[in-house]
């Protein structure tokens, strides 16, 4: 971790001089005090994720169990789970699904189309196995949601323009892109083959697909806009799972 810091702030090019899991931006998952600047960014940026998925859970819970309720299972969730670098993307889903359900409030795709646009561009900065399922759970809940044109166009702006932006803030050079996507999918692509586990219980993995299977269910089963909205949260939430 604090070679990601060192390099950021040496202004070392991720995807030649640097190939590792995560990017340019990577310091942000991890807040610790190694250069000033750096340091700061990467607490406010933990700390804005943080609190928007606290208030997304809370809100998300506030019909079935009542607000100090769904106060109390967020805060539950999150102290008893150590390694919270899942959050964007389970932002990402809470987001989506906001903007899916039968009785979305007005705002939720505006919502979704400014939350889902940076998280598309951060997020593929700050790890590259995050960073992917990220924009394809958001581009499958604008999608359900039937985005228009001009939510489309946002969308897309507010993506690309945020992610050439943190791209050159952060020291990297254009002519540096493609090798950071070429590189970094060799990495992302290895981890089957080079981080296997032969000896794993199968009831590990039987455990796991039967959870990933069971919340794929109880999604068809929630109350949605319409039939459309619905396959899309089935497929969204299958890409998180």
């Amino acid at each position: 971790m604090s070679g990601l810091y060192m390099a950021v702030n040496d202004g070392k090019h991720f995807g030649s001089e640097i190939v590792f899991t995560y990017g340019p931006l990577g310091f942000l998952a991890w807040p610790q005090l190694w250069f000033s600047w750096l340091a700061v960014l990467a607490y406010v940026y933990s700390a804005a994720i943080y609190v928007a998925f606290v208030a997304t859970l809370a809100w998300m819970l506030n019909r079935s169990l009542g607000l100090l309720g769904a106060a109390l299972v967020g805060f539950l969730f999150l102290v008893t789970i150590p390694f919270l670098e899942q959050l964007p993307l389970l932002l990402a889903v809470g987001w989506s699904f906001a903007a899916l359900r039968a009785n979305r409030p007005a705002a939720a795709v505006t919502l979704l189309v400014v939350g889902a646009g940076l998280l598309c561009a951060i997020e593929p900065l700050v790890k590259l196995s995050v960073g992917p399922p990220v924009v394809l759970v958001c581009l499958l809940g604008l999608a359900g949601a039937r985005a228009n044109r001009r939510q489309w166009s946002a969308f897309v702006a507010i993506a690309l323009g945020t992610f050439l932006c943190a791209w050159l803030l952060s020291g990297q050079a254009l002519a540096n892109l493609w090798d950071y996507l070429v590189n970094g999918a060799s990495v992302i692509t290895g981890y089957n083959e080079a981080m296997g586990f032969d000896d794993a219980p199968t009831w590990e993995a039987v455990a796991e697909a039967a959870f990933a299977l069971g919340l794929v269910a109880v999604v068809t089963r929630a109350d949605f806009r319409d039939s459309r909205a619905r396959w899309f949260a089935t497929a969204l939430t299958a890409v998180a799972a």
